[in-house]
């Protein structure tokens, strides 16, 4: 199957349409226009013999990746041209091919044809050759560069080859092998600023789901990368909790996360149930716990990650503060033993307490990093 298969043609209707010449009509062209080629010769000519024809182009701006490319690869499209009366070839199309070649010491290829030599002929010429030129889309490059690797060019070599800035070449490789970013912006649903913020969190679809939110609803560049500097954090705090537990793993600890039962040492006590006194019901200490059967850590999900010591036996010390278990009255008799219904039941609710605990300092952190997504669309 050929390249030219894949290519899609778009008519646009709302240009004026030629006149339709048939068996019972004909159409008279313009006095001024110009003649019809006669025939067209190829020919390459020393750009320092070629003389430039005025042009409806004021400005010749010969960027470094254009004067790069002419360099290395010559010009590579002919220009449009004629002889004048002295035989010395004029081009009318292409002059800033021409400067650049002539930077570059370069030949010119040029298409010499029979043209108008009126101003009016080659002004008109001049804008059509210009304005009717469909650049490449965002999406037409991306695939490029990305078959230009594919076929085994490097960073380096692509950007020689094309006299693009390595750095750009590297950006654009990156969002062209993100198909969530390539796709966003062959849509037009993103900028290739912003789809290159989709493809840095390419496989975290939480992140790419935000910042897909964000571009949706319009967010500026400070806030989309002020949301990528925050996705970025939670990202590294999420790797160095991944890290602090395989450290507490390797040195022998017992782990435990979200879904195991345990409690917080601050939350209990070896003060017995009839010790009123706040001031004397202290927090289990960390080092004498370490030899409860209970004995565990957890790291914090919010924050820096931190190793944090909890007990998975809670039944077996005080609840620190009474409110959180039934207080025995003075003179009463000692709580029922409790059935395991009961401390199933407990472990439910201290599971349910921990997860809105956790949920709710997750919302506190993200605040204070001064995220400029409101809270409640997130």
């Amino acid at each position: 199957m050929s390249i030219a298969e894949h290519i899609a043609v778009t008519h646009l209707t709302d240009e004026p349409q030629p006149d339709t010449i048939t068996e019972d009509s004909t159409t008279k062209a313009p006095a001024d226009a110009a003649p019809a080629a006669t025939g067209v010769d190829l020919v390459h000519v020393p750009a320092a013999d070629v003389v430039i024809e005025d042009n409806v182009r004021t400005a010749a701006d010969l960027d470094p990746a254009f004067l790069a490319s002419v360099k290395r690869h010559g010009v590579l499209l002919p220009t449009i041209g004629y002889r004048n009366a002295d035989g010395a070839v004029v081009v009318r199309d292409g002059q800033m091919r021409v400067l650049a070649a002539r930077e570059a010491g370069r030949d010119v290829p040029v298409f010499v044809t029979e043209r108008g030599d009126s101003a009016a002929a080659r002004i008109a010429e001049q804008l059509v050759a210009n304005e009717r030129r469909t650049a490449l889309t965002d999406g037409d490059r991306l695939a490029a560069y990305r078959q230009l690797e594919i076929e085994g060019l490097s960073v380096t070599a692509i950007a020689r080859e094309t006299g693009t800035k390595r750095d750009t070449v590297k950006q654009t490789l990156t969002v062209a092998k993100s198909d969530t970013a390539s796709a966003a912006v062959s849509s037009g649903q993103a900028t290739f600023t912003q789809a290159l913020l989709l493809a840095e969190f390419d496989g975290d679809a939480d992140a790419v789901t935000e910042l897909t939110e964000c571009i949706a609803e319009g967010y500026g560049d400070d806030e989309l990368t002020h949301t990528a500097a925050r996705l970025r954090q939670d990202a590294e705090r999420r790797q160095a909790r991944v890290q602090v537990r395989a450290d507490l793993v390797k040195a022998g600890r017992r782990v435990v996360g979200e879904d195991d039962d345990y409690e917080s040492l601050d939350r209990l006590t070896d003060a017995a149930d009839d010790v009123t006194d706040y001031q004397e019901r202290h927090g289990l200490d960390p080092e004498a716990h370490a030899e409860c059967a209970g004995a565990a850590w957890h790291v914090r999900e919010w924050g820096t990650p931190e190793p944090v010591q909890v007990c998975t036996t809670p039944d077996a010390h005080h609840a620190r503060y009474q409110s959180f278990r039934q207080a025995i009255p003075v003179g009463g008799t000692p709580e029922a033993e409790k059935s395991d219904e009961d401390r199933a039941a407990e472990a439910a609710e201290r599971k349910a307490a921990r997860r809105i605990l956790v949920a709710n300092n997750k919302t506190f952190h993200v605040a204070n990093v001064s995220s400029p997504r409101p809270l409640a669309a997130r």
